[in-house]
C-alpha cells in the first residue's frame, strides 16, 4: 500500500532528515516493510510530507512497537499525523 503521511516536526527539518536518513533508521523501517519513497518540508507549517510504501497498516504499528524511541529520536509529534491512502 502507498500513503502520503504528514506530520509536524519537533526538532526541525535538518534534525529529522538526518535521523531518517541514518543507516540505523533506514534499516529499522526496511525490516518492518516500510519504505520512504519521497519527502518534502513545508516551512510555514513545520510539517513534512512523506510518500511511503508499506505492506499494510499493521507494518506501521509493528514498527513503532519494535522501535519505541523512534518518535523522540527523529523529532515528530505523533498527535499531528495525517495520512492519505493512495489508490493503485
Amino acid at each position: 500500500m502507498k500513503i502520503i503521511a504528514s506530520i509536524k516536526l519537533t526538532k526541525g527539518y535538518e534534525h529529522w532528515k538526518s535521523a531518517i536518513e541514518s543507516d540505523h533508521h533506514k534499516k529499522a523501517r526496511e525490516e518492518s516493510g516500510i519504505f520512504f519513497r519521497e519527502y518534502g518540508y513545508q516551512e510555514e507549517s513545520g510539517r513534512v510530507f512523506i510518500v511511503e510504501e508499506m505492506e499494510s497498516v499493521e507494518s506501521g504499528k509493528q514498527f513503532l512497537a519494535k522501535n519505541p524511541n523512534y518518535v523522540d529520536e527523529v523529532g515528530v509529534d505523533p498527535s499531528s499525523l495525517q495520512v492519505i491512502v493512495l489508490e493503485d
